[in-house]
């Protein structure tokens, strides 16, 4: 009979939130291992903002070692007609310095990648390529608690504790959730679906196109025309030799104004303004995903006996102007990771 592997935590998602719980509790002493159910750490994702305001409490100064394609100086919300444009922007000299603004444009590939070394030079495990197909549970009624993990093929893990961070289509979570009869949100959860796409385009003609010096990097927020009759806007970061371009908007108004995902970006790809700044880039990477939307309302109960949820499995993003997503992940797998410590100190991995 195989011996039973057994650790202090396990975390299952190996993005922004699942990372930065695993980086804390290894800090705090604690044996952990990550499972990321992609090749590696990111491989699911293509270029975006990241805030780092959590990210520097945990590994300060990051942006000196990180692969940051360029910090934001400059911001720019764009109101478009069907063939004109209305441009408000912002920024500051000082943004182009350290810390600039805790606002940069990264490739997720790449930075979440890098992020994960840093979580195994601080002690933790990262399984790559290993599905959770289930939580494996112990007890019954109040007392049933969640004591590890099933993986794909049979292989079992067992810990004290199991952080959740599967992202938003979050079937280990919802799994969870009925299991350990927590409370689901107040509201059902909505999703909006993200597309976004990776061109490329010379430095020089990115740093022309968008008035931007060596070390600047602009963040442009679209709205209008191209988006009639969807609840959703477009985007573009400039990255050093690429732009990551990108829709987002609600799932219920796509079905509603019957439009496609490639449709809702070649569309916005088409409109004048936007086209003359893409204009001889070569697309590298296409990519799509769900975005959790529903607000406060839907975030479900966070933590049950041996279990908590973090990051887009929670529901925390907040769709804003800022589109706060990743620093809401890791503040919420940062707390996550603490409060794990703290159980095992007080010996208590229950709920309360």
């Amino acid at each position: 009979m195989e011996e039973r592997v057994e650790l202090d935590l396990i975390v299952v998602g190996g993005g922004p939130a699942g990372l930065c719980a695993a980086a804390v509790a290894a800090k705090e002493g604690l044996e952990v291992a990550v499972i990321e159910r992609g090749e590696y750490s990111g491989s699911k994702n293509v270029g975006g903002l990241l805030y780092g305001t959590v990210l520097n409490q945990i590994v300060p100064n990051f942006y000196e070692q990180a692969p940051i394609e360029r910090p934001v100086s400059k911001r720019f919300f764009v109101f478009l007609t069907p063939e004109g444009h209305l441009s408000l922007s912002f920024g500051s000299e000082e943004w182009s310095k350290p810390p600039f603004n805790n606002t940069f444009i990264v490739h997720r590939s790449q930075f979440d990648r890098w992020l994960a070394s840093k979580v195994e030079e601080m002690g933790a495990t990262i399984v790559d390529g290993m599905v959770v197909d289930e939580l494996i549970y112990e007890g019954e009624g109040e007392g049933k608690r969640a004591v590890g993990v099933r993986i794909r093929g049979g292989e079992e893990f067992y810990a004290n504790v199991v952080i959740l961070a599967d992202g938003a289509n979050a079937i280990v979570t919802e799994s969870a959730i009925e299991q350990l009869g927590m409370r689901k949100g107040k509201k059902e959860q909505e999703y909006a679906l993200g597309v976004k796409e990776v061109i490329a385009l010379p430095k020089e003609k990115i740093e022309d196109r968008f008035n931007l010096e060596e070390g600047e990097g602009a963040a442009l927020d679209f709205f209008g025309a191209p988006f009639e009759n969807l609840i959703g806007g477009g985007f573009i970061y400039t990255c050093k030799e690429t732009l990551s371009i990108g829709v987002a908007a609600k799932l219920g108004s796509m079905l509603k104004a019957r439009i496609n995902p490639n449709d809702m970006i070649e569309g916005f790809k088409r409109h004048p303004f936007v086209k003359k700044l893409i204009e001889g880039g070569e697309l590298l990477e296409y990519s799509a995903h769900l975005i959790p939307e529903g607000g406060y309302l839907a975030v479900p109960q966070l933590s049950a006996n041996g279990v908590m949820i973090a990051g887009d499995a929670a529901g925390l993003v907040n769709m804003s102007l800022y589109k706060e997503g990743t620093n809401h992940a890791m503040e919420s797998g940062r707390c996550a990771g603490l409060t794990a410590a703290e159980a095992k100190r007080k010996g208590d991995f229950s709920r309360e």
